[in-house]
């Protein structure tokens, strides 16, 4: 059975719960979610889903937020094989089946990706400096600039100081393999003056109090903790660094903006940045040839995907 808060917000709950309760696909709690975003458009209309003609349910689509192939695809998917099974049953005597016509290019994700994504790097560095200072070695901050240049948590906790070289702008793993080719001068200096500091003041409250880089231990990023913490010398725990990362998108949604802090968002706008700077100087993104290159670039084995976000990227910021 449904929660009662889907229930609730769903338009014709118990014609939605009976084909939740068949459905098989995957996602289905992504499925319920979507149910009730698309309440809305059917509370307007008066008119179920299975109702809507071509036009209403193109808008009704649209007012739902997708910014991966995968999830428009699916959830596209779903509400057909709904619709489908509404006529099926003969559930509404006016089951237009306007979905069944919607295609996969009516969806414009661009609003979406407008709100979340950030449009280049200094957008990037300037939301985070809404909730952080960058001179106070917050480790939250060098994890998503790791992940903005492409890298995974695991491989930001596995570089070393020596494995950054700030004279070629490359970033390599304990191998000497390059994991990042290039670094801009801004975020260069961000991660230099993070290597640099050595203690920074924490307030908790109206309490100030010193906390020290534990330089005993030889990853760039180092815990920031109190001169006699018991964890000095050990590797901080990815779950640690999401947990400050979700504290800053928390600060960050209390301003008012969309939740945009996280290592996925980070990595998949860092990518299609890059994709652009690389577009500017005449590479080809939409070229089958370039697949490996765009593929690499991004940091997904994923080229149909990558073009179809890269493309709603740019309609997103009018680049």
């Amino acid at each position: 059975m449904l929660s009662l808060t889907w229930v609730i917000a769903m338009y014709n709950p118990e014609v939605k719960e009976r084909f939740l309760s068949e459905y098989t696909g995957n996602g289905s709690k992504s499925i319920e979610g979507r149910f009730q975003a698309l309440g809305e458009s059917e509370q307007l209309l008066s008119k179920d889903i299975a109702e809507m003609s071509k036009v209403e349910a193109i808008s009704a689509i649209n007012k739902l937020e997708f910014i991966e192939l995968s999830s428009a695809e699916s959830i596209l998917s779903a509400i057909k094989g709904y619709v489908r099974w509404c006529m099926d049953n003969k559930v509404f005597d006016n089951a237009a089946g306007g979905f069944l016509q919607v295609a996969l290019s009516d969806i414009d994700p661009s609003v979406s990706m407008s709100k979340m994504f950030f449009r280049d790097e200094h957008d990037f560095l300037y939301s985070m400096r809404k909730v952080r200072e960058f001179d106070e070695l917050q480790n939250d901050v060098i994890a998503l600039i790791f992940a903005w240049l492409g890298l995974s948590l695991d491989e930001a906790l596995d570089i070393r100081d020596e494995d950054i070289d700030f004279e070629a702008q490359k970033i390599y793993d304990r191998h000497g393999t390059v994991l990042v080719s290039w670094i801009s001068n801004e975020i260069s200096d961000i991660l230099q003056q993070y290597q640099r500091m050595k203690s920074a003041i924490r307030q908790n409250g109206t309490t100030s109090y010193e906390v020290i880089k534990d330089l005993s231990y030889d990853g760039f990023i180092k815990r920031v903790c109190s001169a006699n913490s018991e964890r000095l010398g050990t590797k901080i725990p990815p779950r640690q660094l999401v947990s400050a990362i979700n504290k800053m998108n928390q600060k960050y949604v209390e301003l008012g903006f969309k939740p945009r802090f996280s290592v996925q968002n980070a990595q998949r706008c860092g990518g299609l940045y890059r994709l652009w700077i690389m577009e500017q100087s005449g590479f080809s993104v939409d070229d089958k040839k370039n697949a490996s290159t765009v593929e690499e670039v991004y940091g997904s084995k994923q080229y149909r995907k990558i073009l179809w976000q890269y493309k709603h990227y740019k309609r997103a910021f009018n680049l």
